[in-house]
């Protein structure tokens, strides 16, 4: 009865041969960390299998990687043409040596994959600058949750609440998050609310924060937090001018 192959596990190790050129030919090797059952059908421990890729083009090398680790009926391919390979094959040692030779029919389709770098630094501008917002944000967060807390009691620190408030505003524009907007309008309906501007929060709440919330919620994008913001802050508002 021939050992079946129950489990594998790849782990490259990408390395490129010192006399092959990267334009030529790409070299690398990896392991196939294998369990099988022997004839008494009891799973063994792991064994290795030493293998090398031969491939035209590194494309060809990734392209098999990702279809070996997203697929699962390329790795039962793979499996049965191990099974087959190490048929005759001792399985009592450790080790067992394999080449793997990956071809495809189009190469003058993969000769033309070249990397557009132009791209990938408008991209890297785009990742960098929503990564600058966000820390930038949690700064601002974190000092205007403070000055508003301290809001209450001197209407300096108010007026500081309302000053982040703003430039959160700007970073929340530049943002294009509209929750992110809606929580902006909260932070500074609070901030007027504690220095005594009713009816300029009230015609904050009205005319703006009050229908852009309906607009978000028609179109399903509205935030939960935001809408409990919301209410908390028409509850502070009816507490203050009881």
């Amino acid at each position: 009865m021939p050992k079946q192959i129950v489990s594998i596990l790849l782990i490259s190790k990408l390395s490129c041969h010192k006399n092959i050129d990267i334009d030529d030919g790409f070299l690398s090797g990896l392991k196939l960390s294998y369990r099988f059952k022997d004839n008494e059908n009891i799973i063994t421990n792991n064994r290795w299998i030493r293998c090398r890729i031969d491939c035209d083009h590194i494309a060809q090398l990734i392209y098999f990687l990702y279809c070996f680790d997203n697929y699962s009926v390329y790795r039962n391919n793979v499996r049965k043409n191990l099974e087959s390979i190490t048929k005759y094959s001792s399985f009592d040692e450790n080790y067992f040596d394999l080449l793997i030779k990956c071809r495809v029919n189009d190469l003058n389709l993969i000769s033309s994959i070249i990397i557009d770098i132009d791209w990938c630094r408008r991209i890297q501008y785009f990742a960098i600058l929503r990564m600058e917002l966000e820390e930038s944000l949690s700064w601002l967060s974190t000092l205007g949750g403070a000055y508003s807390s301290l809001g209450d009691r001197n209407l300096r620190f108010a007026h500081e609440a309302e000053t982040i408030s703003w430039k959160q505003m700007k970073l929340s524009l530049i943002y294009g998050d509209p929750n992110l907007i809606a929580r902006c309008l909260i932070y500074l309906s609070h901030s007027w609310c504690q220095q005594g501007r009713r009816r300029e929060a009230i015609k904050l709440i009205r005319h703006y924060l009050y229908p852009f919330l309906i607009r978000l919620s028609l179109i399903h994008n509205c935030d939960r937090i935001v809408r409990r913001m919301y209410q908390a802050l028409c509850f502070r508002i009816r507490y203050i001018y009881k």
